[in-house]
């Protein structure tokens, strides 16, 4: 009898030995890690602080605790699901963020949320709730640049350089000599582009004739000297004596004041064929003033506009000029292709008050 009953006492003793074994094998941090896996449930984006917890728990415990923790595998795909959750989110509140009301100053938060979009694997793009309204904004953020750059708009552009290569070669001296003569000289130009993909180009005449008349009085003395020095070398070829390159020689050489050897060979005097040369300068300028048109394309994309040469052709979107559009400053800056305004870059036009 004594024997059996310490037999049920040593039976007894081995299962509490076992039980303890077991219990600590699970120890309170494996069990409390799994409430915390368990409580995660469905995982969307406000599950953070949820997987956060049972991660931070889970990495607390040994190796050999972790090995015991059941469910661990719920908080590796809890993880993967998170992340793909917030990366959707991101891009969501990206487009949630675009006003209502694009205008051109919108452009950065569209381009923004499309780089974001863009970046996602193709199975999480399709998980954006508000994806189309993605596809909206582009298209109005499009239609608000495209009205802005519509109008009219004003420019100038310097323009000296072109006058001081033909004083050069006119009256026969060097660029630099011509650019002192010169100085400075702009054109001033106003440019349409109609909502009917028409533009309209027009050199402001009255401020361009003003110009010239300017530029011609500055020339006016190199004038001269350049008609004295042609009538002395043509009295030279007939046969003419004398000191012919000044006028005061010419005057002594033929014994009349000049005014009378231009009026006997030109029939006016050297005042006036200057103020004749100027007049058909000033006639050209009438041509120049003539209002340029054609047709135009807009690409909002890569910021391109393109312009045709005559009224009748489509505008090549292979030629044209990539433009900056900010405010109320349009700046044409570089050319694509066989370009509109050639080597005048950068054209800055400002809005036309």
């Amino acid at each position: 009898m004594k024997k059996r009953s310490f037999l049920r006492l040593l039976g007894a003793l081995l299962c509490a030995a076992l039980l303890f074994s077991l219990s600590g094998c699970r120890s309170g941090a494996v069990r409390n890690t799994e409430k915390l896996i368990s409580a995660i449930g469905q995982v969307t984006a406000d599950s953070a602080d949820a997987v956060e917890a049972a991660e931070a728990a889970y990495a607390a415990l040994s190796e050999a605790d972790r090995a015991r923790v059941e469910g661990a595998d719920v908080l590796e795909t809890a993880r993967t699901e998170l992340d793909r959750a917030l990366r959707v989110k991101h891009v969501s509140d990206l487009i949630d963020a675009i006003d209502e009301h694009l205008t051109p100053e919108s452009r950065e938060a569209v381009e923004t949320a499309e780089a974001a979009l863009a970046a996602l694997p193709e199975e999480e793009k399709t998980l954006v709730p508000n994806v189309t309204a993605l596809a909206d904004a582009r298209e109005a953020l499009d239609e608000a640049c495209r009205r802005a750059v519509l109008g009219v708009w004003v420019a100038e552009t310097d323009a000296a350089r072109y006058i001081i290569e033909s004083v050069a070669a006119s009256l026969n001296i060097d660029p630099e000599a011509a650019a002192e003569l010169v100085g400075g000289f702009k054109l001033h130009f106003s440019m349409e582009l109609r909502e009917d993909g028409v533009y309209l180009i027009r050199l402001d005449k009255v401020r361009l004739k003003g110009d010239m008349a300017a530029a011609f009085d500055k020339l006016r003395p190199a004038l001269e000297d350049m008609l004295v020095q042609a009538l002395g070398e043509g009295l030279a070829r007939a046969g003419v004596a004398g000191d012919l390159t000044t006028r005061e020689g010419i005057e002594t050489a033929l014994g009349m004041p000049l005014d009378d050897v231009f009026k006997s060979v030109a029939g006016i005097t050297m005042d006036e064929m200057i103020d004749a040369m100027t007049e058909i300068v000033s006639g050209k300028t009438d041509e120049l003033a003539e209002v340029v048109q054609g047709r135009f394309r807009l690409d909002m994309e890569k910021n391109e506009l393109a312009f045709s040469r005559r009224s009748e052709d489509e505008a090549d979107p292979a030629d044209g000029e990539r433009f900056r559009l900010a405010g109320d400053t349009l700046e044409i800056y570089e050319p694509v292709g066989e370009p509109f305004f050639e080597d005048m870059y950068p054209v800055v036009f400002t809005r036309e008050p």
